[in-house]
């Protein structure tokens, strides 16, 4: 998804013939197959790679990748507790508010390197032109994290 920097996200698929090559058909979504796929194979990504027990999730980032990261890593780990950091606090807040009426236990950070800490998988889901996780030093002993996806 673009973020909508420098345009607003309007994504689509274009599937083409297994035999042929010709192009059959195009799938103006509005990006919704490109989300779908971008969470189910973050979820992939937890399962494959992550550590198999996990006390709690990191997430990165406010907007609806988020909700879809959250939904599709259910399908992969009984955890259910979230620590969410943005830029925007009140934006943060809307996420924590609505997933906790799905059934996860979600709080808000104010700092992004506080997931660093608690969190032994981090799931990035902002268009950040810059770095904004890990700018502090730290002592890796007191880093949990063992995978993040992005």
């Amino acid at each position: 998804a673009s973020g909508g920097h420098p345009l607003p996200n309007s994504g689509l698929m274009q599937v083409y013939s297994q035999k042929t090559g010709r192009l059959d058909a195009l799938l103006l979504d509005d990006g919704i197959l490109t989300e779908l796929r971008t969470a189910a194979l973050g979820a992939l990504s937890a399962r494959l790679f992550g550590p198999k027990e996990l006390q709690s999730i990191g997430m990165l980032g406010t907007g609806v990748q988020a909700r879809y990261q959250l939904r599709m890593l259910q399908s992969v780990t009984p955890c259910r507790r979230v620590h969410v950091w943005g830029r925007n606090r009140e934006k943060a807040q809307a996420l924590a508010t609505e997933m906790n009426k799905e059934g996860w236990d979600v709080s808000t950070t104010k700092e992004a390197d506080e997931l660093l800490q608690d969190c032994e998988i981090i799931v990035t889901t902002t268009c950040a032109r810059e770095s904004v996780l890990g700018n502090e030093v730290y002592d890796k002993e007191k880093i949990k994290t063992r995978l993040i996806t992005c």
